[in-house]
């Protein structure tokens, strides 16, 4: 269990922090996240979690048992699509997807 993880409310604005944020970091859900909004679901929509290398997510991300809804990614090219791109030694739990078009 970590402790002191960044709390992630169920605005969709705070899950922002997240995907731009520090990939090493911990993070925790504390209600569902709706990303059938702009800016997630216009354009290429949402910008994975550690999306590329040098940009490796390492750190944690406990979904806390909620969901995250309306995902959307419209690349045409390249790697690294979902809501983790690419991950190492990363812990992922407790997460479900609802919705998802990639």
């Amino acid at each position: 269990m970590t402790t002191n993880p960044i709390q992630i409310g169920h605005d969709s604005v705070q899950f922002k922090a997240v995907t731009h944020g520090n990939p090493t970091l911990h993070y925790v859900l504390n209600g569902d996240i709706n990303c059938n909004v702009a800016p997630y679901n216009t354009g290429q929509g949402f910008t994975p979690i550690g999306n590329s290398p040098p940009s490796i997510f390492t750190g944690s991300f406990n979904g806390n048992g909620h969901s995250i809804n309306g995902l959307f990614i419209n690349k045409t090219s390249g790697s690294y699509a979902g809501l983790f791109g690419f991950v190492s030694g990363a812990e992922i739990q407790n997460v479900t997807l609802n919705n998802v078009n990639i």
